[in-house]
């Protein structure tokens, strides 16, 4: 049995736009962007397949040794995992309950005339530098001018 992630749709939000993913980490503020073979990865992750059969698909879509594109995968699932994007699923076979954006049974599975970019790793590039912009609070956080000017703080006010 293999197992199965889905976007933790608790934590973040994500968007495909113009070949690329974004993700947005809610809690922490961090940003992330999936390009080429990990925006491959990622609809598999949103559809609802297993680790094993996204290793197989990859493989076969970019004609890769299996040891190779397993280690890759893995590396970034875990990687994923981590940061808190994804979160662990349901084994196959059961309804996927976790992100109403996945349908039971609509399994996204590339083959070689999708595959329109080269090979490379599946990479997660992650941003910081919004943090403070992205976790501040519109309402109570803020100060007389509005978001997204933060309140100052004196040590006088705590």
């Amino acid at each position: 049995m293999s197992a199965i992630f889905v976007p933790n749709a608790a934590r973040i939000i994500h968007e495909e736009i113009d070949g690329e993913v974004i993700i947005i980490h809610s809690q922490t503020g961090t940003y992330y962007s999936l390009l080429d073979t990990a925006v491959t990865v990622w609809r598999m992750i949103v559809s609802g397949c297993t680790v094993d059969t996204m290793i197989d698909a990859v493989a076969s879509a970019y004609k890769l040794p299996i040891e190779q594109t397993r280690k890759d995968i893995m590396e970034f699932i875990q990687q994923l995992y981590n940061e808190t994007i994804i979160v662990e699923g349901v084994t196959q076979g059961q309804a996927i309950t976790q992100d109403e954006s996945v349908t039971q049974g609509e399994v996204i599975i590339p083959n070689i005339e999708d595959v329109q970019t080269a090979y490379s790793a599946p990479q997660l590039q992650i941003y910081a530098d919004l943090q403070d912009l992205l976790t501040i609070d519109p309402i109570h956080d803020v100060d007389e001018s509005g978001w997204p000017n933060a309140r100052i703080t004196s040590n006088d006010d705590t």
